[in-house]
């Protein structure tokens, strides 16, 4: 369910960054249209910052705990991996030392994606036509590009934001407790 409300924000950003790069298709081609057309553009990604607020505070709580459980599982089951005297019980412990991770990987790259989507805003207002509109236009979009530049992020609590990098220090982090029992 998470997923589908990051995904959401996702393909709003996605669909709000193309609205930015061409606002003047929205308008009937005057000036005063085209400057109510980006009026409603930034009203729209108000709204996405709004919403991806509150999704953020509904789910960073539930983030923590899944980091907290997710980084357990992966310590231990490495751990009884690499303590695994037969077969048998590395048959069921890479299996799901797997899923777990893959787990974790699926909620971060949604994540992550989310967090792109946001950061190429700017880009996609520069690629727009706004040097051949007027000067209250190009104004408005300056301001637009430096309220873009903050990213939509979602959090683990009030700890860190979630990205990519996460994952490589969740296992970083489980292999170096494992080194650390086995000395």
């Amino acid at each position: 369910m998470f997923i589908s409300m990051v995904n959401f924000a996702t393909a709003r950003a996605g669909i709000l960054g193309y609205k930015f790069e061409h606002f003047e298709k929205y308008s009937d081609g005057k000036s005063e249209s085209i400057f109510y057309c980006l009026r409603n553009i930034v009203l729209e990604h108000q709204d996405l910052i709004r919403y991806v607020g509150r999704v953020n505070d509904a789910l960073k709580w539930y983030f923590l705990g899944e980091f907290v459980v997710k980084s357990y599982h992966i310590t231990v089951t490495l751990s009884n991996v690499l303590e695994a005297t037969n077969w048998r019980d590395l048959i069921y412990y890479i299996p799901f030392m797997l899923s777990v991770v893959v787990q974790v990987f699926v909620i971060y790259y949604h994540v992550n994606e989310l967090f792109l989507k946001s950061t190429n805003l700017g880009m996609r207002i520069y690629k727009g036509n706004w040097y051949d509109q007027t000067s209250e236009v190009t104004k408005s979009l300056l301001i637009v590009m430096s309220r873009v530049q903050r990213p939509f992020v979602l959090s683990i609590g009030n700890f860190r934001v979630i990205d990519n990098d996460l994952l490589v220090s969740m296992t970083q982090a489980a292999y170096t407790f494992v080194l650390y029992q086995m000395i």
